[in-house]
């Protein structure tokens, strides 16, 4: 009898340690500025909790893209797929925690490669006793994608020394012709 009781007990703790899961899902990605379905373009997600939702649209309006990397959500980075162009990723967390988060959408299949992204609305979910998990639905992005507007430029700028460097160059080669 005693053994069944362990036996017992030790299955209520592993029920009541199982992790819950976040499930996040966006459909219809379009192409920057079409209504083409996209295929290879990134979605990260990142919790609102590691790194706000208006820090990130700024940053993606100053064409920063440095806070996806360090701020995504690991094993939530999917790249779409053909067909409805679509995405989902998941995250583990605790059992009845509530999970707010947004992608950010970049298009190309690496934040390198990527010369314009996107910030989609935050989304919630909770998760359940035991393990349930909560569903984030960041629903059908085509409407957004396919405005050329809501994306941003983002990528490597080149260094303030270069620039200069080149203007006093030229400024140079024209107070040198101008001698001659």
């Amino acid at each position: 009898m005693k053994k069944l009781f362990i036996v017992l007990a030790a299955m209520a703790m592993s029920i009541a340690a199982q992790a819950a899961t976040a499930k996040w899902s966006a459909n219809t990605v379009n192409q920057v500025g079409t209504s083409d379905k996209a295929t290879g373009y990134l979605c990260v997600f990142i919790e609102s909790s590691a790194y706000s939702h208006d820090n990130a649209v700024a940053a993606i309006a100053a064409g920063n893209t440095d806070f996806a990397t360090t701020y995504a959500k690991a094993g939530a980075s999917k790249t779409t797929t053909s067909g409805a162009a679509s995405a989902s990723g998941w995250g583990a967390y605790g059992n009845s925690e509530t999970v707010t988060g947004y992608l950010v959408i970049f298009n190309a299949s690496t934040i390198a490669d990527a010369t314009q992204a996107y910030v989609t609305a935050e989304a919630s979910g909770t998760t359940g006793a035991a393990g349930q998990q909560a569903s984030l639905a960041f629903g059908n992005q085509g409407t957004a994608t396919s405005s050329a507007s809501n994306w941003k430029t983002v990528g490597d700028a080149p260094e303030p020394t270069s620039a200069i460097l080149l203007l006093m160059g030229g400024a140079m080669l024209a107070l040198r012709r101008k001698r001659a």
